[in-house]
């Protein structure tokens, strides 16, 4: 239902798809592999953490090995430790995704190690789960209602693509770009509506009252929502 919103209009990149398709992109006329492979960069920027991996793999079975730490950690703000990692993982995700995704992730990781200082020191706390008090349940719960309100705030910026989706499940197609999607809107609508009056109906059998039963599935549904997104 929202892949030609994110896909079309917003452009959203999907880093993870961009290296599956260049592993499985053409090779062209009398070539054995394509350009990826071809690359003398790529296979330079592979070796760098299949050296280090392996280096760190035989440290274990021989501690004559040098080994290579790619952690440390510095005080930040009187005294709390600042943990920091090098990790090959997230530096080429950070190289396919744009520089302000990148900046934002670090930004808001400062900001969450500030605020989690900042809180007790104003004398907000509160009750975990485990029946321990601190403030980690806060900024949870802050981020949760983060993640909720950017889901909703995707919703909005699809309106007009999702009026026109709605309109295409009453009138059974019609919609532009449906033939260019795996199912029809209709099915995909009657399907999600379908799932989650089932979801509903199976936790209020299980005892959970109906009104709570189908506010945790649209809960759940906006969660997912903003995760794939």
């Amino acid at each position: 239902i929202v892949r030609r919103p994110w896909i079309e209009h917003e452009r959203l990149p999907y880093p993870v798809a961009q290296v599956r398709m260049a592993l499985i992109g053409g090779e062209g006329k009398e070539r054995l592999v394509n350009d990826f492979f071809r690359s003398g960069t790529m296979w330079f920027g592979c070796a760098i953490p299949m050296v280090v991996g392996s280096m760190q793999a035989m440290y274990f079975y021989d501690r004559t090995l040098p080994l290579i730490r790619l952690t440390w950690s510095f005080n930040f703000l009187g005294a709390d430790i600042l943990p920091c990692q090098f990790n090959f993982l997230l530096l080429g995700f950070s190289y396919l995704i744009n520089t302000q995704i990148a900046a934002s992730i670090w930004i808001f990781h400062l900001l969450y190690r500030i605020e989690s200082i900042l809180l007790p020191t104003a004398g907000f706390s509160s009750i975990g789960a485990d029946g321990t008090g601190g403030t980690g349940t806060l900024v949870e719960l802050q981020g949760g209602g983060a993640l909720l309100a950017m889901s909703v705030a995707g919703l909005w910026l699809a309106r007009d693509h999702l009026r026109g989706a709605v309109a295409a499940v009453w009138r059974g197609g019609g919609h532009s770009s449906v033939g260019r999607e795996i199912i029809s809107y209709r099915t995909a609508v009657v399907g999600a509506v379908g799932g989650g009056a089932v979801m509903s109906i199976w936790l209020w059998l299980m005892g959970t009252p109906l009104h709570f039963s189908v506010l945790v599935v649209l809960l759940g549904t906006l969660i997912l929502f903003g995760i794939a997104r």
